[in-house]
């Protein structure tokens, strides 16, 4: 198989070819302005989704105010909310790799943005928490098909790094839903915010539309009835693909048929895709309760409120660059090898944090919670998504997310029973490292078996 690029010459004016190997194309093709547009696009539209998705947080007790109610009231609304999100990854997911990518992008955010301005007229805490369980619908669908359009079209040796930098717009635009929802709400009422929200994703679909292309991958899949797609979608990438006559669209990638999910467990599929799911769950499950257990920690050190604020921050920078590291040693060593290591030295993190108080060393072991722990869960997403091969990429990456978000979701009743133990607070945070560690060892299980998704 040619690996370099210049293995995969461009055409040359009046050049004619029997087929031409699409996958090898893209994967072969160096980083330039039309991927640049995708992974922009893309970044984009998990930037409103990750916003959308997070001021809710923020607008709480506005809400409960507003609705004369006690805020813990408002409980369906986040509980309905994240079902919604959970539907989203599971069953459109699958769609995603069935119908294609970019329906199931362009539907999923009309879908929340349509539902995310009509919450500017609830009423009342069931009217809303039905609203956010539908958006939520659309805000988890957003998730895979985006991420696997941007794997389908990156260069074979960035693609898992341009992946992390896509995931990161859900990150960033969560991160920033609580200070603007709080700036805006000190001179408005709390649809103000809902508005906010649904701004972004009008203007940016029919930029979408017209920017973001189907999967190539995928069309190559449909046949001789999808030439003039692929070949309109070649001349995007180049212009010199205008000049090639060419008989047949192949590709090199391995290709399967049949129902998305299914063949997650298929061709020895299924140990790495059960393995995948308890990274994800057990990853997930133990940052809910760093988050939830950080401002204890932060407690214990004495810091001020300005210094707290400060470290908690450095705690989810240290994730994002901690994920960038992930990606980067993915490309050298073997990309699970080296998840698993960081999830078991961010176990080691998790167990420095509860052995000391001084206020130092407390910012530091957060500062390494952070960069092993959150950083290999941010690789791992985009590692996912830029491993299955294409005609079940989205499925992969979405399934995985949502298994993922299942931890999250019986993670405060999980909470509840171990506070009834009375434990103290480092005796919790030992308890933390203990999924911290699974989800290395399922990691670095997956790097030892030899098995791989498919040929990317």
């Amino acid at each position: 198989m040619p690996s370099r690029i210049e293995s995969v010459p461009e055409p040359k004016l009046g050049e004619s070819r029997t087929a031409l190997d699409v996958a090898e194309i893209i994967a072969s093709r160096r980083f330039g302005r039309f991927q640049l547009g995708i992974v922009v696009l893309c970044t984009l539209a998990l930037f409103s989704a990750g916003f959308a998705t997070q001021m809710m947080s923020a607008l709480a007790p506005a809400v409960a105010r507003s609705m004369g109610v006690n805020p813990g009231a408002l409980e369906p609304i986040f509980r309905y909310g994240g079902y919604g999100i959970l539907i989203g990854l599971l069953l459109f997911a699958p769609l995603a790799d069935w119908i294609g990518r970019k329906p199931v992008l362009l539907g999923s955010m009309a879908l929340f943005t349509v539902l995310t301005l009509a919450s500017v007229w609830a009423q009342t805490v069931t009217q809303l928490a039905v609203l956010r369980f539908v958006a939520g619908i659309g805000l988890g669908a957003i998730v895979p098909s985006t991420l696997a359009i941007t794997a389908d079209y990156m260069p074979r040796r960035s693609r898992a790094m341009l992946t992390l930098v896509v995931w990161y717009g859900f990150a960033v635009g969560s991160g920033v839903a609580g200070p603007i929802a709080a700036y805006t709400l000190t001179n408005h009422r709390w649809p103000a915010v809902f508005v906010l929200a649904g701004f972004l994703p009008v203007i940016l679909l029919p930029v979408l539309w017209t920017g973001v292309p189907e999967s190539l991958l995928l069309l190559v899949r449909r046949g001789e009835q999808a030439n003039l797609s692929i070949r309109a979608g070649l001349i995007r990438i180049s212009r010199r693909y205008d000049r090639l006559r060419v008989s047949e669209f192949t590709t090199s990638e391995t290709m399967e048929r049949g129902v998305p999910l299914l063949m997650l467990f298929q061709r020895d599929r299924a140990p790495i895709t059960i393995l995948l799911w308890i990274v994800f769950f057990t990853g997930l499950l133990a940052i809910f309760f760093v988050n939830a257990w950080t401002p204890s920690v932060l407690k214990t050190a004495e810091y001020s409120e300005f210094t707290a604020n400060i470290v908690a921050g450095l705690m989810q920078f240290g994730g994002m660059l901690g994920g960038i590291g992930g990606c980067y040693l993915a490309g050298r060593l073997d990309r699970f090898l080296a998840i698993g290591a960081a999830f078991v030295l961010g176990a080691l993190s998790i167990i420095a944090l509860s052995l000391f108080s001084n206020s130092l060393i407390v910012a530091a072991a957060l500062f390494l919670v952070g960069f092993f722990v959150f950083g290999a869960q941010n690789a791992a997403t985009a590692i996912a998504a830029a491993s299955y091969p294409s005609f079940m990429r989205a499925t992969g990456a979405g399934w995985a997310l949502g298994i993922g978000r299942t931890g999250q979701i019986i993670a405060p009743t999980v909470g509840g029973y171990v506070l009834l133990l009375k434990w103290n607070l480092h005796h919790l945070l030992d308890l933390v490292a203990v999924p911290t560690l699974i989800a290395g060892i399922a990691a670095i299980a997956i790097a030892s078996s030899g098995r791989h998704f498919g040929r990317e």
